[in-house]
């Protein structure tokens, strides 16, 4: 080949590469923009069923035509935590196989209907009326530029036919696999896009410049290497978006490391599939991930806490101030925006059961170091306060159905609670500490037993509004409700017996009456809200 021809060839690779990559990223925006909101609404609202979550991540997948673009979304839902890792690796199961979609389509001998694709595409976006339609019509001119572009390769690619070396250099890789799988791995992280490592595979194939045995280390080279899109997009993220791209990764590396030992019975195997070796291609490639997504879906919760052990979490990160669950991008999704709400208010509550908790240690101990921490505690408590109703306040605004206008209300009833009891400890129960310890007072053994017990008794009612609060659990609900009866008896008889004590002259009763008694009258109160908020949940407002 002269240099003239070495020239033409690589300015049709290279171009009609650019083309296919702008066709996919074309394609992927509008079909993500015309699903609009509806894939972080069913994506978020997953439950813990790993196959549910890989039927969804197979349908996001298929719906997107890009499995980069669905693990990228699982990277920032982890940053927000709007999903658990364990959901996460479900969907990220799922995607693999919905992704085989896009190489079984680039497959299919349709390169000369590119034109047509991107003409009726073109003119579909001219109905700029309608915005669906205007969106269906670039996502088409997407795929017309995909093919486009695999006419050029493999236009461009013919002349190699007569390279001796470049045919000996292809026919090699099925003799050197991890050669191959180098390649096809470096290659794939630096377009971020395995499909089009895949259709440039597919073409040499076609030109007869590439055998299946060489073939199969690219195809396992391109799932390793499609992987760098979510690593890169997990920089900067949380340690929890980070372990979902790790997750992504790991899948992908452990079963390109099972498939290797068997690419010859495998090769054997997709010869069979087809006589065409672009469909062979296709085949191998789906054919792979339903296999590996098979070996690990038993292993999901086994996986997650891998990567949770390679990877762990900081800890500290509940004492931070600033939201962890509320997300802007989802107010658009009022049921998903409720459930972010729900658990942030849920984090709230285990602080504000913590400041309870850590409340009776100050107060029986006389720990004054402890006492400056419980108030700057308070102060995150009213910063989260704030951040919770400035967020459902704007979701008001938003269409909401009748029920989830009324859940929406019942969380700020609960929020508000919530900043009651931070109030009682920091206001009241913080204050009488500060006298007990300025008088250098003691509660009499009997005394200080029987406010442990009612301390108790509210820590038990504080515990259940937490998990009431993150399964929105109505049964639970009703049992903080009938428990506050149980909880005013206790605290008469405990304020009876502190008289009857008081009525005996003991000295340390008399010196700490009116802070025992009003100490028992704040827990008492707590208790209260505490049961306001299971009204809330209940929506009985």
């Amino acid at each position: 080949m002269n240099s003239r021809e070495i020239s033409l060839l690589a300015f049709g690779l290279v171009g009609g590469l650019a083309i296919f990559l702008y066709g996919m990223r074309l394609a992927s925006e509008e079909l993500q923009k015309i699903a609009g909101g509806h894939l972080r609404a069913i994506l978020g609202l997953l439950t813990r069923n790993r196959f549910l979550g890989m039927i969804v991540g197979l349908l996001v997948a298929v719906a997107t035509q890009s499995s980069s673009a669905t693990t990228v979304m699982l990277v920032s839902f982890a940053d927000t935590a709007l999903m658990e890792l364990r959901q996460a690796i479900g969907v990220i199961l799922g995607a693999a196989i919905g992704t085989t979609l896009t190489v079984q389509l680039i497959a299919f001998k349709i390169t000369d209907y590119a034109p047509l694709l991107i003409a009726l595409g073109f003119s579909l976006t001219l109905i700029k009326k309608q915005k669906k339609t205007e969106r269906f019509g670039r996502a088409l001119l997407g795929f017309g530029f995909i093919f486009l572009g695999m006419g050029i390769m493999s236009s461009a690619s013919a002349p190699l036919k007569s390279s001796p070396h470049f045919t000996r250099f292809l026919l090699s890789l099925g003799e050197k696999p991890f050669l191959g799988l180098l390649l096809a791995t470096a290659f794939t992280a630096v377009i971020q896009s395995s499909a089009a490592t895949l259709a440039l595979a597919i073409t040499l194939s076609a030109q007869g410049l590439l055998t299946l045995n060489g073939a199969l280390p690219i195809i396992l080279g391109a799932n390793i290497g499609t992987t760098a899109t979510a690593l890169l997009a997990s920089i900067g993220s949380s340690r929890e978006g980070k372990q979902v791209a790790l997750a992504h990764f790991l899948f992908k590396v452990i079963g390109v490391i099972i498939f290797l030992p068997f690419l010859t019975p495998f090769g054997k195997l997709i010869d069979t599939t087809s006589i065409y070796a672009a469909r062979q291609i296709a085949n191998a490639h789906t054919i792979f991930n339903v296999i590996n997504t098979l070996l690990f879906l038993p292993f999901v919760a086994t996986m997650s806490h891998l990567v949770k052990k390679l990877l762990p979490s900081k800890p500290g990160r509940e004492s931070i101030s600033k939201s962890r669950y509320l997300d802007e991008k989802v107010l658009d999704v009022p049921s998903l925006a409720l459930n972010q709400a729900a658990k942030e208010i849920s984090r709230m509550a285990g602080m504000v059961r913590e400041m309870v908790k850590e409340s009776f240690s100050v107060i029986s101990e006389n720990d004054e170091n402890l006492l400056e921490k419980l108030r700057e505690k308070e102060r995150i408590i009213d910063a989260l306060s704030r951040e919770n109703i400035s967020y459902l306040t704007r979701l008001s605004q938003r269409r909401l159905s009748n029920e989830e206008s009324k859940r929406g209300i019942s969380l700020l009833y609960i929020t508000s609670d919530l900043e009651h009891i931070g109030d009682l400890v920091d206001n009241n129960l913080m204050e009488l500490a500060q006298k007990k310890i300025e008088k250098a007072l003691s509660f009499s053994i009997e005394g200080g037993m029987d406010l442990e017990k009612m301390h108790k008794k509210i820590m038990d009612s504080l515990e259940m509004v937490k998990d009431a609060l993150a399964d929105n659990d109505r049964e639970l609900a009703k049992k903080i409700i009938d428990s506050k009866n149980e909880t005013d008896r206790l605290e008469r008889n405990l304020r009876r017996a502190h008289l009857f004590r008081l009525g005996k002259e003991l000295p340390e009763t008399r010196e700490t009456s009116s802070i025992h008694l009003d100490v028992l009258d704040n827990l008492k109160r707590i208790n209260s809200h505490a049961a306001d908020i299971a009204h809330a949940i209940l929506e009985e407002i």
